[in-house]
């Protein structure tokens, strides 16, 4: 089974929306100096001082729009509410008037050249406003999207885990149940049948083998779970025989498509009943259309057991969500049981 890191996961979830997070930031600040020498420009005929006096004020504008963020960090809302708006409403008025305070004392200071820049009180005041409530208002928003992704792939991991522990403990009930039952034949058979024991050893012995390595496998290729369905419907053959016969077939496109171990075993299981009056022959299927995989049991002998299938369906479920289907039908007169895969399991 392949093991998934939660944490892992959802801390490099953080990290990228971190990083997206300052970059922005960053792309935003570059805008703020570039627009606040455009805005200097005519104002302040000495192009040193311009570039300095620039640098000193955004630096300031730029580390207040920081606080504003750090304080928005610390009382996370949950949603853009009413408390929220006013929240950040009040991050950028205060923002604001800091601002244009800081801005107005520094265009009064002597040595620097300076003219009057052509802005009055309410356009200084909308300008600075506009931009630390944009900046407020993008922080808080992102934030929030990014507790609800977060909430989310959290829940998506735990899911996962749940749907993969499930699994596992689906896999684990069969193999135990199975091989019981063949030791118990073999050890009947061996006073009076050594060889048919003997066979059903090796059997066994190769289907255990299977058991072992796919333990840790999401998904193997149909060849490989085809090798061991071989030994599983031999070993049922020599125990009910004559009463059970079985074929078991492929086409070539499909021998490479992914399947999860033991996926077919389970579906016989369920469905099939080898010790049945009236013996049974089971058909069993792969082919490939288009890009699904598609597993046909036909010649179940009597009907299918309900509570059998809605066990396959929930393990189908786990495996494959909403990209499987699972008809009962007739193929030839003979019950038949057809499942349709989509892409590899989850």
């Amino acid at each position: 089974m392949i093991a998934i890191s939660h944490g892992g996961a959802t801390d490099a979830s953080a990290a990228a929306s971190g990083r997206q997070g300052r970059t922005a930031f960053a792309l935003a600040a570059v805008l703020v100096y570039v627009f606040g020498l455009i805005a200097r420009d005519r104002a302040i005929d000495d192009k040193a001082v311009l570039i300095v006096f620039s640098l000193v004020m955004d630096t300031i504008f730029v580390a207040l729009l920081i606080v504003n963020q750090k304080l928005i960090d610390r009382r996370p809302p949950t949603s853009i509410d009413l408390a929220a708006w006013g929240f950040i409403l009040l991050l950028a008025g205060g923002s604001t008037l800091s601002m244009v305070a800081i801005a107005l004392f520094a265009e009064t200071l002597t040595g620097l050249g300076l003219k009057p820049l052509a802005l009055s009180l309410p356009h200084r005041f909308i300008y600075y406003f506009f931009i630390f409530l944009s900046f407020n208002f993008a922080g808080l928003w992102l934030r929030i999207q990014f507790r609800a992704n977060r909430t989310a792939l959290s829940a998506a991991a735990a899911e996962s885990a749940a749907a993969r522990a499930e699994m596992q403990r689906l896999r684990q009930q069969l193999a135990p149940h199975f091989l019981f039952n063949g030791i118990n034949f073999v050890a009947v058979e061996i006073p009076e049948r050594p060889q048919v024991a003997l066979d059903m050893l090796g059997e066994l012995s190769s289907y255990l083998r299977y058991s072992l390595e796919a333990a840790d496998l999401a998904a193997v290729p149909v060849s490989v779970e085809m090798a061991a369905l071989e030994a599983f419907l031999r070993v049922q053959s020599m125990r009910f025989e004559p009463g059970f016969c079985y074929s078991l077939a492929a086409d070539d496109a499909a021998r490479e498509c992914p399947i999860p171990p033991f996926l077919v075993q389970a579906m016989f299981q369920e469905t099939v009943r080898p010790g049945a009056a009236g013996g049974v022959a089971v058909d069993i299927r792969f082919r490939r259309e288009g890009s699904a995989l598609v597993v046909t049991l036909a010649g179940l002998g009597g009907d299918m057991a309900d509570a059998g299938l809605a066990a396959l369906r929930n393990r189908l479920e786990l495996l494959y969500p909403g990209r499987y289907r699972l008809d009962q039908g007739r193929e030839e007169g003979r019950p038949a049981l057809t499942l349709r895969l989509s892409g590899a399991p989850s």
